[in-house]
């Protein structure tokens, strides 16, 4: 055999194998880059599901909120109603009351309280003067 071909044949095995080994060390390199994207992207994934998690729950927790003082609102606005209901219907009985309690009175002591008051003129207002009771009035006619 030719030393000169030998010679070529071995450099043209030498060089596909440089060659050979350079298109293996990128395809590691780019590999090893992909994978590398791969990893970050994975934990960006992670992150948005994590965050997405969270924001979920605080949000099931908020309705949760609303819904209880919602209820409790109700349940107040209830209690009001009703006391509502119950102060008018007192205020009515005091009114029964009242009424019935002014009927009893005779008309010689209605003229009694009416003759104890002292009446006095200050400007345009009168004020009927008693020891139990004070009260200012528009004048009288």
């Amino acid at each position: 055999m030719d030393t000169n071909f030998c010679f070529c044949f071995w450099s043209v095995i030498l060089q596909e194998e440089a060659l050979s080994h350079s298109r293996h060390s990128r395809a590691l390199s780019d590999a090893q880059k992909a994978e590398m994207q791969l990893l970050a992207a994975r934990i960006a994934h992670e992150r948005g599901q994590a965050s997405q998690r969270a924001t979920g729950q605080a949000l099931e927790a908020n309705r949760k909120h609303v819904r209880e003082t919602t209820e409790m609102l109700r349940a107040k606005m209830e209690e009001v109603e009703h006391l509502r209901i119950q102060n008018q219907a007192d205020d009515r009985e005091r009114a029964d009351k009242v009424k019935s309690l002014v009927g009893e009175v005779s008309l010689y002591a209605f003229e009694i309280v009416r003759c104890s008051l002292t009446r006095h003129h200050e400007g345009e207002k009168a004020v009927w003067q008693n020891p139990a009771i004070s009260m200012t009035v528009s004048r009288f006619n």
